[in-house]
């Protein structure tokens, strides 16, 4: 697997318990909070779907990695998002007795965007990255038993229509 170049700067790392309840729930006003680090206070974005996400699962749908540490990253890149926010946060699964590096944990779209997946909490499953980018876009047999476990539908085109375009689905 090639090696990804990193955006990203770590900057500050952070147990579970201190960030989990500074996160919104579904119906939370607060983009910000303010963290210490680096010697002084600074404002971190905390209203995302990918961190309500993590509120909700840390453990990778996939291979079962959990994630168990966040951290404070700063892009690199110059972005409009830098500007108003250069802090964000990430979750990592970081296992140092099993020689693993830190992997980031990821949101992964359970019905892919390209196949008409909805950007919604219910078509989100937490995937660690080397995970994530093996699935691809590709609809899984699992994934379309997640789908039909009683949520509601999370695709612009229904499950008539992805039969009829003859969807690549693997077992």
């Amino acid at each position: 697997m090639k090696k990804k170049k990193e955006n990203h700067e770590h900057i500050q790392f952070f147990k579970l318990e201190k960030i989990l309840p500074l996160i919104p729930g579904e119906r939370g006003i607060r983009k910000t909070t303010l963290l210490f680090f680096r010697g002084e206070v600074h404002r971190v974005r905390i209203r995302s779907l990918k961190l309500r996400l993590f509120k909700k699962e840390r453990i990778c749908a996939e291979c079962g990695r959990e994630g168990n540490i966040f951290c404070v990253d700063k892009m690199l890149r110059d972005s409009n998002l830098q500007n108003n926010f250069p802090y964000y946060l990430n979750l990592y699964c970081h296992n140092p007795e099993k020689g693993e590096n830190m992997i980031l944990m990821t949101k992964d779209h359970i019905l892919p965007k390209s196949m008409g997946g909805l950007n919604i909490m219910r078509n989100f499953q937490c995937m660690c990255e080397e995970c994530n980018v093996k699935k691809q876009n590709i609809l899984r047999e699992e994934d379309i038993a997640k789908l039909n476990d009683g949520r509601k539908w999370c695709g612009k085109k229904s499950r008539e229509q992805l039969r009829k375009e003859k969807i690549k689905i693997t077992v």
